[in-house]
C-alpha cells in the first residue's frame, strides 16, 4: 500500500532513477539507436528492459514496472525454496522464505525503479537451475541442459541489467563447474557458458558503436573510481578530495574512461601506503547500516528508510565517518563485524553438510565476496551489496544455524560419510 499509493506513474525511483528514466525517454522517442547521452554513461541493458513496458503503458509504467520486479522477487524465493526442500537443509525451508520475503529492504525495493534487486533474484534462480542439475543423475543432460541454460539467462540477464556483474557470474560458474563437470566437459561447459553470458555486453557494445560510434559498453567505470581514489579522499561518498589529478583527457568519452582508469590505477601503485587504508574504508562502507554514524553510500532513497522506526532518532552529519566513538558507532562496528562472522560460519556449516550443500556454499559465498571487492577497487557504497543480498542473507541465516545447533550440523556430516561408507561395503559385499 505504502508503494501503491506513493508518487506518480514515474513509480519510486532509486538512486540512479531520473537517469534510467531519462534512458527510456530516449528509447522512446528515438529507437534503440537513441543518442541519449544517457544510453552511453550509464549501460544501457535497465532501460532498453523497460522500454516495452513503457511502449505498452506510459500512465501506469511505474506501477508495471514494480509489480513484474517484485513478482521476479517472490518467484526467485519460490524456487530457491523448492530446490533447499530437496537437500539436507529442508527444516530452513521456511526460514529462508520468510527471511527473503520480510526483509524490508529487499521487498520494498523490488518495486523501486534500479537494478538492484531484479540482480539480486536473478542470482537466486542461477544459483537453484545450478542446484537442481547438480542433483540429476541422468548422463543424457548434455551440458546446456534446460536447467544450465536457465541459469545461464539468468546470469546473463544479470550482466545485461549491470554489466559488472559479469565478474560475479563467471565467480559462479567456475565453481559449479568444477564440482559438477570432469576432464574436458569441464572446459567445453566454460566456454559454451561464457559465449551465453558474452551476449549482454556484446550486445550494448554494439548498441554504442552503431550510435555513438564506440565499442564500449558504458563509460562511467573511470569517474566511478575515481571517486574512491585520490588524495583526501575516504573511499566513499562525498570525498574531501577531488579525485586522481589526470591530464591528457582527449579523445572521445570512451577514450577519456579508459585514460582516467588508467590514472587511477597508476595513482594507487604509486601510492602504495594509501591503499590498505582506503580499501578497509570502502569494505566497510559497503556492509556499513543504512543509518547511523558509518552509514556511506546512495541509499537515501530506500522505502524501509521512509518507515523506519529509528530513522528520526538516529541522528547523524550524512556521511560523516570521523565523528567520536559512541555507542553507536560501536554499534555499527558490531553490526558489520558479526554480518561478515555469520557469513563464514554459514559457508563452514554449509560446507559440513555434504556434496550439494558444500556445492551452495560456494555459490552463495564467492559472488558476495567477489562483489565486496568490487566496491572496494571503486566505490564504497552500501547501495553496492544489494545485488548480492539475498545470497548473504542465505549465509547468514545458515551461519545463526551453525552457532545455535553445530553438533547438528557436524552429525549431518557424519551420518552422511557413515551412509556412504555402509553402501560402498555393501557394494563390495555383493561383488
Amino acid at each position: 500500500m505504502f508503494w501503491f499509493f506513493s508518487l506518480s506513474s514515474r513509480g519510486l525511483l532509486g538512486a540512479d532513477g531520473e537517469n534510467y528514466l531519462e534512458g527510456v525517454t530516449g528509447l522512446l522517442n528515438e529507437g534503440l539507436f537513441s543518442e541519449n547521452q544517457k544510453l552511453l554513461y550509464w549501460p544501457a541493458g535497465y532501460p532498453m528492459l523497460m522500454w516495452p513496458i513503457a511502449e505498452l503503458t506510459v500512465n501506469n509504467f511505474g506501477l508495471a514496472v514494480g509489480t513484474i520486479q517484485s513478482t521476479l522477487y517472490s518467484v526467485s524465493i519460490y524456487i530457491f525454496a523448492r530446490e533447499i526442500l530437496q537437500s539436507s537443509l529442508t527444516k530452513y525451508t521456511w526460514h529462508l522464505v520468510l527471511l527473503l520475503n520480510l526483509n524490508p529492504t529487499l521487498s520494498l525495493s523490488s518495486v523501486v525503479i534500479g537494478y538492484e534487486t531484479p540482480v539480486a533474484s536473478l542470482f537466486l534462480i542461477a544459483i537453484s537451475m545450478f542446484m537442481r542439475n547438480f542433483r540429476s543423475t541422468s548422463e543424457k543432460n548434455g551440458v546446456l541442459n534446460r536447467f544450465n541454460l536457465m541459469g545461464l539467462t539468468a546470469l546473463t540477464l544479470s550482466t545485461f541489467l549491470q554489466p559488472r556483474m559479469v565478474v560475479l557470474s563467471i565467480g559462479l560458474i567456475i565453481p559449479y563447474a568444477l564440482i559438477k563437470y570432469k576432464g574436458k566437459t569441464i572446459a567445453v561447459f566454460l566456454i559454451l557458458s561464457s559465449a551465453v553470458m558474452s551476449l549482454a555486453p556484446a550486445t550494448l557494445a554494439t548498441r554504442n558503436l552503431i550510435t555513438h560510434h564506440m565499442f564500449t559498453v558504458s563509460t562511467n567505470l573511470g569517474t566511478t573510481m575515481n571517486i574512491g581514489a585520490g588524495p583526501g579522499t575516504n573511499g566513499g561518498y562525498p570525498s574531501q578530495g577531488k579525485g586522481v589529478p589526470c591530464k591528457n583527457l582527449l579523445g572521445d568519452a570512451a577514450q577519456k574512461d579508459r585514460i582516467l582508469v588508467k590514472c587511477v590505477l597508476t595513482w594507487y601503485v604509486k601510492n602504495p601506503t594509501k591503499v590498505p587504508k582506503l580499501l578497509y574504508n570502502k569494505a566497510i562502507f559497503h556492509w556499513s547500516p543504512w543509518i547511523g554514524p558509518l552509514a556511506s553510500g546512495t541509499m537515501a532513497r530506500n522505502p524501509w528508510l521512509k518507515i523506519h522506526p529509528l530513522r528520526n532518532s538516529i541522528a547523524k552529519p550524512q556521511y560523516s565517518v570521523d565523528s567520536s566513538i559512541n555507542a553507536l558507532r560501536v554499534f555499527s562496528y558490531f553490526y558489520i563485524f558479526a554480518s561478515l562472522i555469520l557469513l563464514y560460519f554459514g559457508f563452514y556449516g554449509l560446507w559440513l553438510k555434504g556434496n550439494l550443500e558444500k556445492l551452495l556454499s560456494l555459490l552463495l559465498l564467492i559472488p558476495v565476496a567477489l562483489n565486496t571487492f568490487s566496491s572496494m577497487l571503486t566505490i564504497g557504497d552500501h547501495r553496492f551489496r544489494i545485488p548480492t543480498m539475498t545470497l548473504s542473507l542465505v549465509l547468514q541465516l545458515f551461519g545463526i544455524q551453525y552457532v545455535l545447533k553445530r553438533k547438528e550440523f557436524q552429525s549431518v556430516n557424519a551420518t552422511i560419510e557413515t551412509k556412504s561408507t555402509r553402501n560402498k561395503s555393501t557394494r563390495r559385499r555383493k561383488n
